[in-house]
């Protein structure tokens, strides 16, 4: 459930609707992962993988880095930290045609997810922020 979205991101929505696989971009989800329990940093990356089904089975392609590198950070005793990740982050935001902010548990003290979002409003357009929960039917 989307509980935020911009006059120009309705806009862009709007426009693309009838697009399969819209060319201009991808939508980069920020959500918190960093945390001293593996179960919590798993239950994240759970919750995130959900989130980012449900926008792919509407054909609004996105990504997000705790997909992308847990699994990897696991099997390869990579850091966990956002300072790690950071520049990769920024470099994949710099990418993205929106930023969705995905509000599951920990994500307001989310230094990273915060990270993001002031790198966002530095570099990019701040109407094109979404802030969402997760959807009930996922």
């Amino acid at each position: 459930m989307v509980i935020y979205m911009s006059p120009l991101a309705k806009q862009m929505r709007a426009a693309t609707a009838g697009i399969s696989g819209d060319p201009r971009g991808f939508i980069y989800v920020a959500s918190p992962y960093t945390h001293v329990d593996p179960a919590v940093r798993t239950l994240r990356y759970y919750d995130v993988m959900a989130y980012t089904a449900w926008l792919l089975k509407q054909e609004r392609w996105a990504y997000s880095p705790i997909i992308h590198h847990h699994e990897m950070a696991q099997r390869f005793n990579l850091p966990h930290d956002f300072d790690y990740w950071m520049k990769l982050d920024f470099t994949m935001v710099d990418a993205a045609k929106e930023l969705h902010v995905l509000r599951i548990p920990g994500w307001a003290e989310s230094r990273g997810v915060n990270a993001e979002i002031q790198y966002w409003l530095r570099t990019r357009d701040r109407s094109l922020i979404t802030f969402a929960d997760m959807p009930s039917h996922v």
